[in-house]
């Protein structure tokens, strides 16, 4: 275990470039989503709700920049399974609702306007 430790640390100090930073991201933000649904008290009773799977499609789409070559759709059933198990005709259901909640546009990207002003609310007030 301490062989991992190490070479993590190494990683810190080099740039990884192409395939190698769009696999280390991925899968970095897939446990970055397991962490946060973990988080959330009873989180088992809202397995298939829209609002978990709005919330990390929010996450993956404000996180996974444009010229990546990460699948954010993927990435969002991915981060969901780590935490839920889910059927074959559940993750059809999953991919279902992430379609219609970007042809609702209800996953935007947050404007760089907006993170600046909730940044600077929170530092002053």
């Amino acid at each position: 275990m301490a062989e991992i430790s190490q070479s993590m640390e190494v990683i810190k100090h080099v740039k990884l470039k192409g395939d190698l930073l769009s696999h280390y991201s991925y899968l970095h933000l897939r446990g970055e989503i397991e962490k946060l649904l973990r988080a959330i008290p009873e989180i088992e009773k809202l397995k298939l709700n829209p609002e978990v799977t709005e919330l990390v499609a929010i996450i993956v789409e404000n996180t996974v920049k444009k010229k990546s070559k990460i699948d954010k759709k993927t990435l969002v059933i991915e981060g969901l399974s780590l935490v839920f198990s889910y059927s074959p005709d559940e993750i059809k259901q999953l991919e279902d609702q992430i379609e219609y909640m970007y042809k609702k546009g209800m996953i935007v990207k947050i404007s760089y306007f907006y993170k600046t002003y909730k940044y600077f609310k929170s530092f002053f007030f």
